[in-house]
C-alpha cells in the first residue's frame, strides 16, 4: 500500500480502482487505507469487492508509520526506482 501511495503521488494519480476479497477490508482499515467500496458480489469469505482509493498524503503517512518506515525512506525508494518527481517534469 505504501509503494502504491508513492506511485500515485509520484505520477500525479488521484484515484485507483482495485478488486479485493472480504478479508482485506479489515486489513485496509487497520493500516489506514480503506477504499470507497463501489460494489460487492458473493457472501462471507467468498465475497469480492471493487473499491476506489483516493490519494491523501495523510493516509500515506499513516501507512508508512504502520509499516515502521519513514516517509523519507519511502520517497527515496520511489526516487531510486523510478526517478525523482522533479526529474519527471
Amino acid at each position: 500500500m505504501l509503494a502504491g501511495g508513492e506511485i500515485m503521488e509520484g505520477f500525479g494519480v488521484e484515484h485507483v480502482v482495485g478488486v479485493f476479497d472480504a478479508r482485506m477490508v479489515r486489513i485496509y482499515r487497520r493500516i489506514g487505507s480503506s477504499p470507497e467500496v463501489l460494489g460487492r458480489e458473493g457472501e462471507g469469505r467468498a465475497q469480492i469487492s471493487g473499491g476506489l482509493w483516493h490519494f491523501a498524503s495523510e493516509a500515506k503517512a499513516q501507512v508508512a508509520q504502520k509499516a515502521g518506515l519513514s516517509s523519507e525512506i519511502s520517497r527515496l525508494w520511489f526516487d531510486r526506482a523510478l526517478g525523482s518527481k522533479s526529474a519527471q517534469n
